[in-house]
């Protein structure tokens, strides 16, 4: 029975009823090249012996390369589906090879004469372009021309072809560049994957000696990895660090060569190089296949992880890892991917995939089924399989389950049981009214809701505080702001009135909830996880980080944190090493955005300028050297006319969309409010444009455009985004009468990370309109 080997081809797309018939045709090749019907046929005076077509229907057919090695099955390489005359014209003139320097597989075009003495071609023509590239320098120093981007960097064409594995032509190519968009442009028209890896380094300034060590990881362990390896030497790690995974690889390669009984084993064996898993993929079984031809340009990350994704994929944990990221780098994705490892190598291992939201969670599940269907599921909390839920269920089920020992630990938490209570929705209510009976004892500085309840979350639950004593000698290490003792007093009166509201009204807060959830987990040594894998870590508090803690058991790869500081819109920053999960020195962070286009992403990143954002660890988390590999058009802000409806000219923008094909369903209008998105979802449809609000979870209502709030657009992504009224005065939102100077800083910060999480989810282009000056998170 023959394997099958798919190839991402972004020349060969793969769309409607020509999905079935690659199936079908696939699946007969894989039980047997003799399937009548298949006609597997090799091509007369083509470039590569094994190059052959296959019959899909009357129309097209089917691209292979077809590769025999001794002791293995035959696998065949599915290039992509063209007509009949395109499909002819291809194989006869693509060479499916080894990369002769980087030993990367891949995919070249060729005329017959070339294919003798290539690679001597290419390194003996370096020379000649590296001369001509001396000329040109002498003549940029003259003035008599611009200096290209890479020659700027210190690039050079002998080095892109002997170093890293491009053709002389096309390393010439690259070295012409004028600048980042003409680079990146070239990179998107590669064929071959770990070209567009490498310019993508180049984007991000990788010097060119590193450039295959950055696409194929590093071989060193990260601290607190589990490895078999002994540590690196101190005075050889650097220089190991630098080289490990280009020399490793290559010597691997060696063997390869010297041990393959010919060049298909060659082949064979160079597709498990990192980087050609982001272009080659074997197809396991018919449910792989189906994955494989129904991942559209959305959905590729189902298939192909870029090789620094696939590191964190793969590897094993001595404790708590962070993975950080910004928007569209693939966190969540590296959660889904690793999940399902952890599920293969273990069906009976606990494992709970979590976030913040309800809603969140069940994108996860979503998500999962389309990664993979048969994936083992848990029904309920510390059963075998993959369980996942928002952090507040997983709560609230550890309550339900263990009812006894959880009002006992709550009388231990705030005083009192909580078995009649319900969930409370509307604590920032109650703590106004605390606050506005004690707050003035606190002056005018710390007087506020906020800090009130920054105070509770992060010092009275954390440390279970129930007495005015324990409060005024409790350590506050790391809160920030100093309390003296008759602040210490004053706060305690209002905390001691937010409790009583609460019981008079017989709530619960859910972050209370958490606390006792872990003072009973603790307590009772009820241990319900073995690996917990937590996305969007930066919104979580305090007593959800404890209560995250007491859940899992500790060990090897027992918690997989992914966050991203410049997207908590929700809640305050937490030191997670104070609440037992120590994550120093195993934390890394993902540079590649894989989402947006560079323009989108620089506007975005504007409104997270001149502010502080602290990660889980108590550092700052820069917004440097955040990279995409892709390119777009600028985005635009639309000023629409004093007293008319925004969606007067939502409706222009979003009418030209459709007219040049966009699907409508990939079309988004986020605004700040659900009354705001309602309204235009209404006042599209009346101008002839079908638009329908939408939740995170919900199904896309055919051919029309979605509506949602930009809350609920986190964990989204479309092709095209218009971002409703970012005037001045309307965005950032506007404070209380008297908010202190800490309100206002809160306020600005959230509603900036709230526009960077927005204009993220636009793929391809984005449009954002507002009425007399646009806000000020933007200059």
């Amino acid at each position: 029975m023959p394997m099958i080997m798919w190839v991402k081809n972004q020349s060969s797309p793969v769309d409607g009823s020509l999905k079935t018939k690659i199936f079908n045709f696939l699946t007969k090749l894989s039980d047997s090249d003799e399937t009548p019907g298949l006609h597997i046929e090799p091509i007369q005076n083509s470039v590569d012996p094994r190059a052959r077509t296959g019959r899909i229907d009357q129309q097209f057919r089917a691209v292979l390369f077809r590769l025999e090695s001794v002791g293995r099955e035959t696998t065949y390489v599915f290039e992509g589906a063209y007509n009949h005359d395109e499909a002819i014209e291809r194989a006869k003139t693509r060479k499916l090879q080894v990369n002769p320097v980087n030993g990367v597989p891949e995919i070249i075009e060729l005329e017959a004469a070339e294919v003798d003495g290539h690679g001597d071609a290419v390194l003996a023509k370096a020379a000649e372009i590296a001369a001509a590239q001396e000329k040109a320098a002498a003549a940029t120093a003259r003035g008599l021309a611009v200096t290209p981007l890479l020659v700027s960097r210190g690039y050079t064409v002998d080095g892109l072809v002997t170093e890293v594995g491009f053709t002389v032509a096309d390393a010439e190519r690259l070295m012409a560049a004028a600048d980042e968009a003409e680079l990146s442009h070239i990179g998107e028209a590669f064929v071959n994957s770990w070209q567009q890896l490498a310019v993508v380094a180049m984007l991000e300034g990788i010097p060119q000696e590193r450039i295959l060590a950055e696409i194929e990881g590093p071989v060193e362990p990260e601290e607190g990895e589990v490895s078999a390896q002994e540590p690196l030497a101190e005075d050889t790690a650097a220089e190991s660090a630098e080289v490990g995974a280009a020399s490793k690889f290559a010597e691997a390669l060696g063997d390869a060569k010297r041990e393959a009984s010919d060049e298909a084993e060659q082949i064979i064996r160079s597709f498990e190089h990192p980087a050609a898993k982001q272009q080659f993929r074997y197809i396991e079984d018919q449910d792989e296949l189906q994955r494989v031809i129904e991942s559209d340009d959305f959905g590729q990350w189902i298939v192909f992880l870029h090789p620094d994704q696939q590191r964190y994929v793969d590897r094993d944990y001595n404790g708590p890892f962070r993975l950080t990221g910004g928007a569209g780098t693939g966190k969540t994705v590296v959660l889904l991917h690793r999940a399902r490892r952890l599920a293969k190598a273990n069906p009976d291992a606990r494992i709970v995939l979590t976030t913040f939201t309800r809603a969140l969670a069940r994108m996860l599940a979503r998500d999962l089924k389309r990664l993979d269907a048969h994936l083992p599921l848990a029904s309920k909390l510390g059963e075998p399989g993959i369980y996942i839920a928002g952090i507040d269920q997983l709560v609230a089920e550890v309550r339900r389950r263990w009812p006894k020992p959880f009002d006992a630990a709550a009388l231990r938490v705030i005083g009192d049981t909580v078995g009649m209570r319900n969930p409370d929705t509307r604590s920032d209510d109650m703590w106004d009214r605390a606050v506005g009976l004690h707050g003035d004892e606190l002056g005018p500085e710390l007087g506020s809701r906020a800090f009130a309840e920054r105070e509770y979350l992060n010092v009275v639950l954390r440390n279970r505080i129930l007495e005015r004593d324990e409060y005024l000698t409790a350590s506050r290490a790391g809160i920030g702001q100093r309390l003296g003792r008759k602040q210490r007093v004053a706060m305690w009166k209002i905390i001691e009135q937010f409790r009583l509201s609460e019981k008079l009204d017989q709530r619960v807060a859910f972050y209370e909830l958490a606390a006792i959830g872990a003072a009973m987990l603790e307590e009772t040594g009820l241990k319900l996880v073995d690996h917990l894998l937590v996305d969007e870590g930066q919104d979580l508090t305090a007593p959800r980080w404890q209560f995250l803690r007491a859940l899992a058991v500790e060990g090897p790869n027992d918690m997989f944190i992914a966050e991203d500081a410049h997207q908590r819109i929700y809640g305050q920053p937490v030191r997670m090493g104070a609440l037992g999960i120590n994550i120093r020195g195993r934390s890394r962070r993902l540079r590649l955005n894989y989402r947006t286009t560079q323009e989108t992403l620089d506007f975005a990143l504007k409104a997270l300028a001149g502010e502080t954002w602290e990660t889980g660890e108590g550092t700052a988390e820069d917004n440097e050297g955040y990279v995409s590999a892709r390119r777009g058009p600028e985005p635009r802000l639309l000023e629409s006319d004093s007293g008319a409806p925004h969606s007067t000219l939502i409706a222009q923008v979003i009418g030209d969309w459709i007219a040049e094909g966009i699907d409508p369903r990939t079309i988004a209008v986020l605004g700040r409010t659900k009354d705001e998105v309602t309204a235009i979802a209404r006042d599209l449809t009346r101008k002839g444009i079908p638009a329908k609000g939408e939740t995170p979870d919900s199904v896309a209502s055919a051919s029309s455009v979605v509506t949602m709030t930009m809350h609920q657009s986190k964990g989204q992504e479309f092709s095209r985004v218009v971002l409703h009224n970012l005037s001045d005065g309307a965005f950032p939102r506007r404070a209380r009468r008297g908010a202190t100077e800490e309100e206002l800083h809160e306020i600005r910060q959230m509603d900036a990370a709230l526009l960077y999480v927005a204009a993220t989810r636009a793929r391809d282009e984005l449009v954002v309109t507002y009425s007399g000056e646009p806000t000020g998170l933007l200059v």
